[in-house]
């Protein structure tokens, strides 16, 4: 478990700016800039990552929480004999923030939700730059893209892979309806390149 200072978090402005719809005049970017420091301020950033090795089948690959079958996740494989699998997450003040924004304004809430959605993207670039090897990140999930090709057929996955890495140590679960929480969470496999 590693816990992740703020400050080191550093928002793509473009990753920003296409989900707020590519919003780009100075009125926006002055309301965004006003609410952007709720979110940053509420985030208590924290990953879990395991180092495993990747085991190909004829149809997917296993990393040691079960077959997954996708030509895709192979594909993305390819090359890498290890890879991390990796849960990542801004915490629960977050979600907390999200929820009372609902409440008050729904301009406000569709920004900070943008925020949120790109710092917890954020988080991941900044881990992948952090690791010593040279890896090919491939989202598994997230809150905020919603669940990869495979995942839809095997929902339960997500669930094995979050008690693979303990993922529990930082706060992460999944309910019977495989939702993460809190809702800002990240899960991926990065795989390390031979």
């Amino acid at each position: 478990m590693t816990r992740v200072s703020n400050d080191k978090i550093v928002i793509n402005p473009k990753e920003l700016k296409a989900r707020l719809g590519g919003a780009d005049d100075s009125a926006s970017k002055e309301f965004t800039d006003s609410v952007a420091d709720e979110i940053l301020s509420a985030m208590n950033c924290s990953y879990i990552l395991k180092k495993t090795d990747i085991r190909f089948t004829e149809n997917g690959c296993n990393l040691g929480f079960g077959n997954i079958a996708s030509a895709n996740l192979r594909r993305n494989l390819t090359g890498c004999g290890s890879a991390y699998v990796l849960a990542a997450t801004i915490g629960h003040d977050v979600d907390r923030a999200l929820r009372n924004a609902s409440l008050v304004s729904t301009a406000k809430h569709f920004v900070l939700d943008a925020v949120a959605s790109s710092a917890v993207e954020a988080l991941c670039d900044y881990i992948q730059d952090s690791l010593p090897e040279q890896t090919k990140a491939f989202i598994l999930d997230s809150g905020v893209n919603g669940l990869a090709d495979f995942f839809i057929r095997e929902l339960e996955m997500q669930g094995r892979l979050l008690e693979f890495v303990d993922a529990y140590k930082i706060g992460i679960s999944v309910n019977d309806s495989f939702m993460m929480t809190p809702m800002k969470t990240i899960t991926a496999i990065m795989g390390i390149k031979l």
